[in-house]
C-alpha cells in the first residue's frame, strides 16, 4: 500500500467513532437474537442501530431487513 492510499484510508477511518457496547445495546441484541434467530453480531449491530437511532448502511442487507425495528439502507 502506498503513503497516499494509507494517508486516504486513515482520513475516512477519522469520520468514524467507535461505540462501546453497554449494557442496552447487549440486552436489545439479545432480544433481536431471539425474536429474530440472528446471530449475535448482527444483533449488536442491528442494537446499535436502534439505540442510536441511526439508518444501518450495509452491504448484506438480507440479515438486516427482517429486524422491523431499525432502518437499513443498502449500498
Amino acid at each position: 500500500m502506498s503513503s497516499s492510499q494509507e494517508r486516504k484510508i486513515m482520513e475516512l477511518l477519522s469520520l468514524f467513532s467507535i461505540i462501546n457496547v453497554d449494557s442496552g445495546i447487549v440486552r436489545k441484541a439479545a432480544y433481536f437474537y431471539k425474536k429474530y434467530q440472528s446471530n449475535i453480531a448482527d444483533g449488536i449491530i442491528a442494537a446499535t442501530s436502534f439505540i442510536f437511532k441511526r439508518t444501518l448502511v450495509t452491504r448484506n442487507i438480507k440479515h438486516f431487513r427482517k429486524i422491523k425495528e431499525i432502518k437499513v439502507k443498502s449500498i
